[in-house]
């Protein structure tokens, strides 16, 4: 008999698996879709993440930019939990701030990476669609390649962050960045 652990883990990564088929041809990009799976893939990634044991409370989901992405996300969160934790949306103007941010989604509307220079100490799982984003002090860029949706992850960052991303989330990366060992 699998453990609801296992099973828990196999619904993840066949979510995953889905959100990697093709999205939508190029000139009929259906760009809600790609919004709900952005939602999805944003809701997943808190799931695999270990949380500082000061982080306490609803997880806090905030959005600058990506007003689609943040109403699936809200729509698809109410009454989700992670962990014991319920999970809350807000949406931010790019002034305002992002403390008590948990997950921070910067659309691509928004220059993302002139927003990580100006808090690049931000204790939050960041992420965004920006070419290298992960660059400039962001955790998790998404992208589309082929038509499908990918991601990759800098460790680095995560750590300046003081998240820990689980395993099982960085396999599906598609390219996980980290400085060289000494």
């Amino acid at each position: 008999m699998c453990s609801v652990r296992a099973v828990h883990l196999l619904a993840v990564l066949l979510l995953f698996a889905a959100g990697s088929m093709r999205i939508a041809q190029a000139d009929d990009l259906d760009v809600g879709r790609e919004e709900q799976m952005k939602a999805a893939y944003l809701f997943n990634f808190a799931k695999f993440v270990e949380w500082p044991v000061s982080a306490q409370g609803p997880i806090r989901v905030c959005f600058i930019g990506a007003q689609g992405v943040h109403a699936f996300m809200t729509a698809s969160a109410a009454g989700k939990t992670i962990g014991a934790r319920s999970i809350t949306t807000v949406m931010l103007q790019s002034a305002d701030s992002r403390l008590g941010c948990d997950v921070i989604y910067l659309g691509a509307s928004v220059d993302a990476n002139a927003l990580m220079q100006d808090a690049p100490s931000t204790a939050a799982l960041t992420v965004s669609d920006v070419d290298d984003f992960t660059r400039h002090g962001g955790i998790i860029r998404l992208f589309k390649h082929e038509n499908r949706l990918r991601f990759d992850i800098n460790l680095d960052n995560a750590r300046r962050a003081g998240l820990k991303i689980s395993s099982n989330l960085l396999k599906l990366a598609s390219r996980v960045e980290q400085e060289a060992a000494p």
